[in-house]
Formats: C-alpha cells, structure tokens, sequence
C-alpha cells in the first residue's frame, strides 16, 4: 500500500517519472493489486496506475496485461474513491491507446460507465463522460452507448449548474465535426 501511495506521489510531483517506473516494471506489478482483497491496497493501485496510464507504454500494457478488466472489476467498488479512480484510468488508457475501447466494450464496461453519468457527485459523472467520449471510437461502440441510454444521461447532465460537466456532455452530444460521427 505504502509503495503504491509513494508510487503515486512521484508521479504526479516528477510526471517524467512514469516512463522509467514502467521500464522497471511498475505496471505489470501494480496491475495484480487491483484485485486485492484489501480496498487499500486496491485504492493505491488504481491511484498510482491513474497517474502511470497516461504514458503510452504503460497504458498498452494495462489492456493487454487484462487491466482494463480489473478496473471494471473496480467499478463495482464500494469505495467512491476508487470507482472514481478506476474511471480516471479508464479515461487515461482509452484516450492513448485505440484498441482500449474495444477492450472496455469485451470487459462489459460500457453500461456501467453510462450509468455513472447518474453518479451523485460530479468527479464520477466528469470522469465517466470523459471516458465514454474515449470509448466511443467506433460504431459498435457507439452503437452500445447510445443503448445503454447515453444520450438521455448526457441531457440530464445538461440540466445540472456546473459549467464543466455543460461542456463535457455538449462535447459528447456533438463529438466531431460530422453530425454523422457523434453520439446522436
């Protein structure tokens, strides 16, 4: 635990520190305590691979060392903080590797990050806006999305005051230059 918090630490104060802890093998070694029995553990884990997903290298690694099905495995957390944590990841990995939204949609976390869009804080609803904006880079994808009830999501989020999360869902709403390459 204490190593994943010092892990975590260093990467958000020297951010060029995520390329030489994945070279040393960091990824590989956090990605088994996702699933730990200890939430602690889990937290520290899914908190310093949020911070590492964000190098490329690493976050290649975390779909195909399968931890992008631990981090849906954390969405069913009782823990607030690391479900959140667990999106944030999510976001990180799919914005830098394409094949990840193929692999949250195998791992059956679509619906859930849908459901997010509902969560009672707004770290929750941002992180999970943001992520399926990430995971919505093909029509299969998007196709899911708007099923799971995406779109009516996104304009109940339209309906709360915090400009951030009005800009999140527009952007959503209306993805690309193309009407045809959005969400609708």
């Amino acid at each position: 635990m204490r190593l994943c918090q010092l892990a975590q630490r260093l990467l958000i104060i020297k951010p060029f520190a995520r390329e030489e802890l994945h070279a040393v093998g960091g990824t590989v070694k956090l990605l088994p305590l996702l699933s730990s029995s200890a939430e602690e553990v889990q937290e520290g884990a899914v908190l310093a691979l949020q911070e590492l997903s964000s190098f490329k290298a690493a976050a290649v690694t975390c779909r195909r060392e399968g931890g992008i099905e631990g981090l849906v495995s954390l969405f069913r957390s009782t823990d607030g903080t690391v479900r959140t944590a667990a999106v944030a990841c999510l976001v990180n990995i799919c914005r830098v590797d394409q094949k990840a939204a193929a692999a949250t949609r195998e791992a059956d976390g679509i619906p859930a990050l849908v459901a997010f869009l509902d969560d009672s804080t707004e770290a929750m609803r941002v992180a999970a806006a943001f992520c399926i904006e990430n995971v919505a880079r093909n029509e299969t994808n998007k196709t899911l999305i708007r099923e799971a009830g995406a779109i009516e999501a996104l304009l109940r989020m339209l309906s709360h005051t915090c400009s951030e999360e009005e800009h999140v869902a527009a952007c959503l709403l209306y993805t690309s230059p193309s009407p045809r390459d959005g969400l609708l």
